[in-house]
């Protein structure tokens, strides 16, 4: 699991129900892995963020590319082994398309005979062999471009963990070491153990394109936080990070808002999601809790913006009531948890959206039923989310794109 915080850094981050018998036919197995080894924010934070994302809307150009929007077409579902997601999503998941599981050698059949108890047929299972050991497949699985040819290519970023930052922490120097809770080099080949397996050519940017805080539109627009910004200062500048995106991703704007969290990995999934090219949903913590004032900020941010359509943006709120608590790790104190809503997988005409066993859950699916009515939308029970790290970041889809 995504290991907490540690309360003693001095800079820190803080992210069918009916039985089915399975098919004993085998699965797919394809061969092959290769190894590869901000000022502080103060009262003026609200004009801050305005002049960060309006600064960061570039001219549009016609570019050859773009990155695959989330609700396009898809053939089937990455998901990392052992699985730190519970069987009925898997079940679900493969009722949509292939299962393509990311696996090491040794534990393929143990990640089989978990799938036959969840009731996935095998031939809905393509294992990937692969180094990759934690379940973040959206942080470090790649991208997908499509070129205007027709022909895709995966975006292999770079990857070493998430790190944590303070939310009112100074911008990131060149050279800086940041705090990870942990570093997992191997999950950096997953680009290209997926693309040999899909049979996709590979778009490197030397650059991190951490997946839970780089949502897109399809369109040439991206959404992040500060810290996709900080992340990369270790290594390159702004401008270059913006033309890396622009160049090779097609990324004709990146829309840069507030972190949220006091503390924590601070990824936009956890709080935003993008519904169409037009809309977005947006979490609405409570007056009381230390993300409402930030999240506010960023919406009126948002709501300035022009969509790729032509029109503002079209703001809309799922609640996030309190459930639970966690330990401040910048002050130990027990904050109030809020249920990460937003941080659910559309998947072609499905929506998987975690359920924390909170009182805020049936408000929350109803809520998505209204945002999205012509798709269905399908809660997902599991003990093991968590308000920085749910169902959205263990998660990809495998796009019905190019030439393969």
């Amino acid at each position: 699991m995504r290991k907490e915080p540690d309360v003693s850094l001095q800079q820190t981050r803080t992210r069918r129900s009916a039985p089915r018998t399975a098919n004993p036919a085998h699965p797919r197995i394809v061969s092959g892995t290769r190894v590869r080894q901000n000022a502080r924010l103060g009262s003026s934070l609200a004009l801050l963020s305005l002049l960060i994302a309006l600064s960061s809307a570039c001219t549009a150009v016609t570019l050859d590319r773009r990155v695959v929007a989330e609700w396009e077409p898809a053939i089937g579902t990455l998901i990392a082994y052992p699985f730190q997601v519970p069987p009925l999503l898997l079940a679900e998941l493969a009722d949509e398309g292939q299962l393509y599981v990311l696996v090491t050698p040794e534990r393929q059949e143990a990640a089989l005979a978990d799938l036959d108890t969840a009731g996935v047929p095998r031939p809905k299972v393509t294992l990937v062999p692969t180094t990759t050991k934690t379940p973040w497949i959206r942080d470090y699985g790649a991208h997908t471009v499509v070129r205007s040819d027709g022909g895709a290519e995966l975006v292999d970023a770079d990857y070493v963990e998430t790190p944590i930052f303070r939310r009112d922490a100074p911008p990131v120097e060149r050279g800086q070491e940041l705090l990870y809770p942990g570093r997992s080099p191997e999950d950096d080949c997953t680009p290209e153990d997926v693309a040999k397996a899909l049979g996709l050519p590979r778009v490197a940017i030397d650059a991190f394109v951490t997946g839970g805080n780089f949502l897109v539109d399809g369109r040439g627009t991206a959404f992040c936080t500060v810290a996709f910004l900080d992340e990369n200062r270790t290594r390159i500048t702004d401008d270059e990070l913006r033309r890396r995106l622009r160049t090779r991703l097609g990324i004709e704007r990146l829309v840069v808002l507030e972190n949220t969290e006091p503390v924590g990995i601070q990824h936009i999934d956890c709080w935003l999601k993008v519904l169409d090219p037009g809309r977005l949903l947006v979490k609405r913590a409570p007056a009381d809790h230390p993300e409402h004032a930030p999240i506010e900020r960023n919406v009126a941010v948002l709501s300035r913006l022009s969509s790729a359509i032509g029109r503002p943006y079209e703001v809309l709120r799922i609640d996030c009531p309190p459930c639970g608590s966690y330990s401040d790790p910048a002050t130990g104190q027990s904050m109030p948890a809020l249920p990460a809503y937003t941080n659910a997988l559309i998947l072609n005409r499905s929506v998987f959206v975690p359920l924390f066993g909170c009182p805020g859950d049936e408000q929350a699916l109803a809520t998505w039923r209204a945002a999205l009515p012509y798709h269905r939308v399908v809660g997902i029970p599991y003990t093991g989310w968590k308000p920085f790290d749910a169902l959205h970041c263990r998660t990809r889809a495998v796009f019905k794109v190019g030439k393969r």
